[in-house]
């Protein structure tokens, strides 16, 4: 008899549990509907994530180029940007890092070329065939400058712009490394190890000097938008 009623206890229990549940869930049908909108805002996020992208080489490859041959380069280059709209850009100066102290280049003098990527995820809208159209701007160091543009187009994967700095444009442009340089030049996980003491840089942070580069593009539907760079060099009196 006590073994009869200890089950029919039981069921009883589990069946208010349930009703429990199936109350709680009617009466805040929110709790459903703010889980599923957490889960969108993060699917949304990481498909919004994309980010324009910009890339940097030496004249023909060849840190200390100073090749007369106008159409060798031409060559050059125009084969690099087929590369870089087949498989973005690789192997570039400024995500490769240098040899010199703390991954700044070592030394180089020749003219730098560019290419930046704003990609197709960005919903651009640009026509490039419009000539009374010039939405490209470059700063260095926040003040804008003169440069030589060579290309700027659409193409399967967004749209392509791509620019050369003579060096006599871009030294002039070097100046030293401030502490507010630190985390976009080196990341914010390295710079944040160093300082306990997880990590130690070969040299002191602030060797060497930098330029900063941004290229914005402003579309014909007044949007922008905007990557920046470091270009970061050593020699031999940093």
């Amino acid at each position: 008899m006590d073994k009869i009623i200890k089950i029919f206890l039981i069921v009883i229990a589990l069946y208010s549990c349930n009703n429990v549940a199936k109350i709680d869930t009617i009466e805040n049908p929110k709790t459903v509907e703010t889980l599923t909108q957490k889960n969108t805002l993060h699917i949304e996020a990481e498909q919004t994530s994309i980010e324009p992208k910009i890339g940097c080489y030496y004249e023909l490859d060849e840190k200390y180029s100073d090749s007369p041959d106008e159409k060798e380069i031409e060559m050059w280059w125009n084969g690099k940007l087929e590369l870089v709209k087949e498989a973005g850009i690789q192997d570039d100066i400024l995500s490769s890092g240098g040899a010199g102290p703390n991954g700044a280049e070592w030394g180089t003098y020749t003219d730098l070329y560019f290419v930046v990527l704003f990609p197709t995820e960005l919903n651009l809208n640009y026509d490039s065939d419009n000539e009374n159209f010039d939405p490209v701007t470059v700063t260095l160091n926040e003040k804008p400058i003169n440069y030589k543009l060579i290309n700027r187009q659409s193409y399967a994967n967004g749209i392509l712009v791509d620019f050369m700095l003579e060096k006599e444009v871009w030294t002039y442009a070097l100046r030293p490394i401030k502490s507010e340089d630190y985390i976009p030049l080196y990341g914010k996980e390295r710079v944040g190890a160093s300082k306990k003491g997880e990590s130690v840089f070969i040299a002191p942070m602030n060797t060497g000097e930098v330029f900063k580069i941004a290229v914005e593009i402003e579309l014909e539907n007044r949007k922008k938008y905007t990557t920046t760079a470091y270009f970061h060099v050593a020699y031999g009196d940093c």
